[in-house]
């Protein structure tokens, strides 16, 4: 488990914290937008600074930035990556690929992945999530975090409010699927994010004064995921419709949000479908039915069809990440047993998942976009997002239930077009 130092004026003490962790040198890594904390950085570490990679512009995590930073590290001893998502993910990727220990210092709340073992990277338009290795440390400074852009901060929070429907899709696919689900870890992540939505309550409109809850959800999820042994306490359907949104915005050539931004309607969404799917007493009329379906689901023909039409280009990528989850999910799972199993959770995830206005009018209480429309996003391309983004992972969740209980196409063409009035 990383170690996370949190609190106040971290910044002035990293010359005796990052020495504990890297036994020389280091490479500083960040982009023009934190060009300037690292140049505190790297006064802070006096003589510890071997070189310093400043990526012009705004770094994307592609191959060609892990490759830059890892030959520009390649003198080093160690790297500490100054920088939210994209910074933190391309050094974690080339510190592993270096064999060189990572200290990531933060400079935003606006995401969970700081002590995570992966790096998502994006190869050939698409997002791979290559194994890495966690940092063997987290620095999060709160003056610094109080400091940063407030749209940063914003995303965090929306990235916060998507574990609501992350953890209510574990428990779904633990109880659907027999997949791994740890209520003690979940309970942790729980309580972080109603501490957060508790303080934003008091808080109307000013979430800087709730960055050190907003990181402290943040960091608390990172640890769930190491103790997890994956992202399912912080990443359900909410992300896969964030993923979807940020590779259609990479095919188009185009800039896109900010992810905690797309979780945050990601969530809405989900909620929304939660509350049509939980009003299904029964997932199907007959067990003829049942089977029906799923092999439909599984048919690889009928599949890479539906690839076709939501990927692209990238349909064959997506392919091969999840070939089979549906045969794999349900495909051993009788119509009486499902049955049973939906009965079991339901009212569970009834009480676990708001109502889409509740969600809508905490989020906008902050100025963060709860809706599609806000971020630009097009009532044909948010029904494509629900219609497809289940496929980007073997997990199953809410989406995969209504695919299963036939009707996931219905849901999706009603919410896409009922979210523009909330």
């Amino acid at each position: 488990m990383p170690q996370v130092w949190f609190g106040h004026g971290l910044l002035e003490r990293l010359g005796h914290i990052v020495p504990r962790y890297v036994n020389g040198q280091v490479c500083v890594v960040a982009d023009q937008h934190t060009e300037a904390i690292a140049h505190g950085v790297a006064e802070a570490l006096a003589g510890c600074v071997g070189a310093v990679f400043i990526h012009p512009g705004r770094l994307k995590a592609a191959q060609a930035a892990v490759r830059q930073v890892q030959e520009a590290a390649r003198a080093s001893a160690g790297v500490v990556s100054v920088g939210s998502g994209c910074i933190t993910d391309v050094a974690r990727l080339a510190a592993f690929r270096s064999a060189k220990p990572l200290v990531a210092v933060a400079t935003a709340a606006s995401m969970d992945g700081y002590l995570s073992g992966h790096s998502p990277i994006i190869v050939s338009g698409y997002k791979l999530t290559h194994p890495a290795r966690p940092p063997k440390a987290v620095v999060a400074d709160l003056q610094v975090l109080a400091a940063a852009p407030a749209r940063l901060t914003r995303a965090g929070f929306g990235d916060v409010i998507g574990k609501i429907t992350a953890l209510a899709d574990w428990c779904l696919g633990h109880v659907m699927t027999d997949e791994y689900w740890c209520p003690a870890i979940s309970k942790m992540v729980h309580a972080a994010v109603e501490r957060c939505r508790q303080r934003a309550r008091h808080e109307v409109s000013d979430l800087s004064r709730v960055v050190e809850e907003i990181m402290e959800a943040l960091l608390i999820t990172g640890q769930a995921m190491v103790y997890a042994g994956n992202s399912r306490p912080a990443s359900g359907g909410e992300h896969h419709i964030s993923h979807y949104w940020e590779m259609q915005a990479l095919a188009r050539g185009e800039e896109g949000c900010l992810h905690g931004e797309y979780v945050a309607v990601g969530t809405v969404l989900l909620a929304a479908v939660y509350r049509a799917v939980l009003e299904k007493e029964h997932l199907a009329p007959s067990a003829e039915v049942w089977r029906r379906r799923i092999d439909r689901l599984s048919d690889r023909q009928i599949r890479r069809k539906r690839l076709e039409a939501g990927y692209g280009e990238a349909a064959a990528e997506v392919e091969g990440e999840t070939q089979d989850k549906d045969a794999r999910n349900l495909g051993t799972l009788s119509h009486k047993e499902a049955e049973a199993r939906w009965a079991s959770v339901r009212g569970l995830l009834a009480e676990a998942v708001p109502e889409p206005r509740q969600l809508v009018d905490l989020l906008r209480a902050h100025g963060v976009a709860a809706t599609p429309r806000e971020l630009g996003i097009t009532e044909e391309d948010t029904e494509k997002a629900l219609l497809y983004a289940r496929e980007l992972r073997n997990r199953f969740g809410i989406l995969d239930l209504a695919a299963a209980a036939g009707c996931l196409e219905s849901v999706a063409r009603t919410v896409a077009r009922d979210c523009v009035r909330w």
